[in-house]
């Protein structure tokens, strides 16, 4: 079944209520003096507080986080997931964060990343030049995309569309983020759209096509748009499905046993695992065989660069492309900023995106027309 169906349309829509919901206090929780590591811990606890509400009746549905919160700052792109308390880690004024996580439901998968800055007040310290058209660029790029991914459309023409987006406000699209076609249980589908191609990492084109569901990951920089792996531990972990190895370790068979058990299919993170002093130790043989995928936490190389990080779940319907995360809270995000200072505008091309609808014309039956019948034949 796919989101055509009424009942997997609405786990959708329940799994991306408590992502939208969640989100929205993350929000709250991003202010001056707080911890990195206890909102990734209040993220992650809000979304199973909300799960234990819902579907209640049907103890067998499974329903869980189908990706760990995670708050990057600054330069740090994604995946900053800690396992610990660390006072190095305590937001102030200024910060740009952003937030990733997900919710799934009976394997139903609702994703969202989100920038906003700390402490900002448009009124007292308006934004830059360089961060207004920052944050201009992704609005287009989120807006751009959501209208044209629709059936028939290509991958291709989304990838030429983030570059013209790129080149139009002088901005780089950040190296390996990709948007994956999302299935049952499965986050990274192999249909893949990359944000920005090179001679190493290229996709395969595909069409969008009606019944589909996409995370579409979106992440620009006033930088080059290149990326390093941080120093930082790797927290965040996925099982690859049908690798098998015999594990020497007694702490990687532990590790393995908690994961096949309890994160089977969607990723993890370490703090998950009920002995974590064990999950870091054991993580490393099961990465080094292949069991595990590692999201190690990225940056951007360019020092001092911004980078606005923006992810949404779209489904393909029948009616509309309809937009499942995300959507209020970057409404709520560019009322907070202020007036943005850009004079850069979007090209023609551009334009006629941005004019299409996400919404789908029904296709009208055509009626036949009554032939008059002669005066004459009648009488």
């Amino acid at each position: 079944m796919d989101c055509q169906d009424d009942s997997v349309f609405e786990k959708y829509q329940v799994a991306g209520n408590i992502a939208n919901k969640t989100l929205k206090g993350l929000i709250l929780n991003c202010k001056t003096g707080k911890n990195v590591y206890d909102i990734c811990v209040w993220g992650d606890m809000v979304i199973k507080k909300q799960l234990e509400k819902v579907y209640k009746s049907d103890k067998k549905m499974q329903k869980g986080i189908a990706f760990p919160t995670c708050i990057s700052v600054n330069e740090c792109v994604c995946h900053f997931c800690p396992l610990e308390k660390d006072e190095k880690m305590v937001l102030k004024d200024g910060d740009v964060v952003k937030i990733d996580l997900g919710v799934q439901i009976d394997g139903y998968i609702a994703v969202l990343a989100h920038t906003l800055i700390v402490g900002h007040d448009p009124e007292t310290k308006p934004l830059d030049e360089k961060a207004s058209t920052l944050f201009t660029a992704a609005r287009v790029a989120v807006d751009a995309a959501h209208k044209l991914i629709r059936p028939g459309a290509k991958n291709s023409e989304l990838m030429a569309m983030f570059k013209n987006v790129a080149k139009s406000y002088g901005v780089s699209c950040v190296e390996a983020c990709l948007s994956h076609q999302m299935k049952r249980f499965v986050i990274d589908g192999n249909k893949t759209s990359i944000l920005k191609e090179s001679h190493d990492q290229q996709v395969a084109d595909f069409e969008f096509e009606l019944g589909e569901a996409y995370a579409i990951d979106i992440c620009l920089s006033t930088g080059d748009g290149k990326t390093k792996q941080g120093e930082e531990r790797t927290t965040v972990h996925k099982r690859i499905p049908d690798v098998q190895y015999m594990l020497k370790r007694k702490t990687s068979r532990f590790v393995l046993n908690e994961v096949q058990k309890h994160f089977p299919a969607l990723p993890f993170t370490l703090r998950a695992i009920s002995d974590t002093k064990q999950a870091k130790a054991g993580v490393i043989e099961c990465v080094k065989h292949d069991l595990l995928q590692p999201f190690p936490v990225i940056y951007e190389k360019s020092d001092g660069a911004l980078v606005a990080h923006f992810k949404f779940t779209l489904l393909l319907r029948k009616t509309s492309t309809m937009r499942m995360t995300g959507t209020d809270s970057e409404t709520a995000l560019f009322k907070s900023l202020g007036e943005l200072k850009c004079d850069k505008e979007p090209n023609e091309e551009l334009k006629k995106v941005l004019a299409l609808s996400t919404k789908r014309k029904k296709r009208r039956k055509k009626r036949k027309k009554k032939k008059k019948k002669a005066a004459d034949g009648d009488n």
